[in-house]
């Protein structure tokens, strides 16, 4: 069996890390309305809801990290979301993995 992101980060150093690299499009909360999300959501590209659990459980520890550490980016175009692996260590990439796992919430509906 494999070790889950959460059981070998740190969930509170992910925070902080979130809270610096990812809030200004993710929000603080991760429902994917930052104060960057307007601008990208007019270029077609509006950021990922992390609170949205049926979505969220479609992606693997591993689809995350290499989300993080490699970036978003469509052929042709510039990446419209920045690849973190070359700013962050894999530990703080795996750090963020896991808090990104707290915020995902069964819809109200």
């Amino acid at each position: 069996m494999h070790a889950t992101a959460a059981e070998i980060s740190d969930v509170a150093r992910g925070q902080q890390l979130y809270q610096h690299y990812c809030a200004a499009c993710h929000g603080i909360g991760g429902t994917g309305t930052g104060v960057n999300a307007p601008y990208l959501e007019r270029l077609g590209r509006a950021p990922a809801d992390h609170s949205d659990l049926r979505s969220m459980n479609r992606l693997s520890d591993a689809d995350l990290y290499r989300a993080i550490s490699e970036g978003k980016r469509r052929d042709g175009e510039p990446p419209f979301m920045p690849w973190w692996g070359l700013t962050l260590a894999p530990e703080d990439i795996w750090n963020l993995v896991a808090f990104i796992r707290t915020l995902a919430k069964e819809s109200s509906e």
